[in-house]
């Protein structure tokens, strides 16, 4: 302490100015704190806004109690999704149908092979020959694209249909 009266005493000028540019100093560093504090308060009133009491402790329970609901129900819709996914993937999602005439000289292609898949692209291929004088209707089993039976080219044609992504 007796250094810096001594100092003081000694060099009154160095003293003074050390002093002013201490004192511009601070007075910068609480104008700064200044404009920060009330950017703070003007965000603080923009957050608040919106509350009638003024609570953000209560706004930030609701809203977390809120949250908590969201992910509760998006799981029990991720779950019904994944439900609906597996019987999707057992309805008929393919159809293939290749119409021709099964007889000489019959003309119209009235018979038909219809080839009727789900997504892992199992089903059935109906097979429909037309003659003058009848109708015969053939169904054959069909198993990830293959039939354990006997196909003709048509039905094989429907089954390549049915088969293709779109």
């Amino acid at each position: 302490m007796h250094n810096i009266l001594d100092w003081v005493r000694g060099a009154p000028e160095q003293a003074l100015a050390s002093l002013g540019i201490a004192l511009l100093l601070a007075l910068t560093l609480s104008a700064v704190s200044l404009v920060r504090l009330k950017s703070l308060a003007r965000q603080q009133q923009r957050l608040l806004a919106g509350l009638q009491s003024g609570d953000l402790e209560k706004l930030l329970t609701e809203c977390l109690g809120d949250n908590k609901m969201l992910w509760t129900q998006l799981d029990a819709r991720r779950r019904a999704e994944e439900v609906l996914e597996g019987k999707l993937a057992c309805s008929l999602q393919r159809v293939g149908l290749v119409r021709y005439d099964a007889v000489a000289n019959t003309g119209g292609q009235q018979s038909f092979s219809l080839a009727l898949l789900d997504g892992a692209k199992s089903g059935v291929v109906l097979t429909g020959l037309q003659t003058r004088a009848e109708m015969r209707l053939y169904a054959k089993t069909v198993d990830n694209g293959i039939s354990p039976q006997t196909l003709t080219d048509e039905e094989k044609q429907a089954i390549g249909q049915a088969s293709v992504e779109k």
